[in-house]
């Protein structure tokens, strides 16, 4: 049975009294069942299982918004971005206990990064979260919220044609694209539906 520090401060602090209770225990969960190396298989089916409510991907994307915890990487792991400066303070090769480490972070390519966090502060690696496409549920209710008349179905349509980019560069945030779409179609009369067809001429 392998063994790690905890905070025991977790609990005192601000942004994680602000996550739901689903939400700490999916970091709970993360934090004692990745490897050594901080990273997790992303076996979500199994923690929703354990936990007793389904957990996903948007999950992790919703404690980030918090505090930046996990990095999505290419294979769907996830990445717990302060593990190793927490466990081990900063590695070395000549620390037998450091060895696995260091091999198993090579193996997820993340060997490089981490070693350059530590020259550089940890804060110096810019984090970044894959794009998650809303479902229309999400864009409905964004759209509701901010009461725009933006047809949700006619938003989701155009940019799944557009393969979610925005010119040549992939989208980073969907509710930004709906702020956009409401400078450039915005009614004279804010009782006035937006033009469903808004999307087409976008398009052109």
């Amino acid at each position: 049975m392998s063994k790690r520090f905890v905070d025991t401060e977790l609990w005192q602090k601000e942004w994680f009294q602000d996550l739901s209770l689903k939400e700490k225990i999916l970091i709970k969960y993360i934090f004692e069942n990745c490897d050594c190396a901080g990273v997790w298989n992303g076996n979500f089916k199994m923690a929703s299982f354990i936990i007793g409510e389904k957990v996903s991907i948007k999950d992790l994307e919703e404690i980030n918004k918090k505090k930046h915890q996990f990095d999505i990487l290419n294979n769907n792991n996830i990445f717990v971005s302060d593990f190793i400066k927490f466990q081990y303070g900063e590695l070395s090769e000549k620390c037998k206990p450091h060895t696995k480490v260091i091999s198993m972070l090579k193996h997820y390519g993340l060997y490089e990064r981490v070693m350059k966090e530590y020259a550089n502060g940890i804060e110096a690696i810019p984090k970044t979260t894959r794009f998650i496409k809303p479902t229309i549920e999400e864009v409905s209710a964004y759209c509701a919220e901010r009461k725009n008349g933006i047809n949700a179905e006619a938003f989701i349509n155009f940019y799944e044609s557009k393969g979610w980019k925005i010119g040549k560069n992939s989208m980073k945030d969907w509710k930004a694209a709906v702020r956009t779409w409401e400078s450039k179609n915005k009614p004279a009369d804010n009782t006035e539906d937006f033009d469903d067809d808004f999307y087409m001429r976008l398009s052109r």
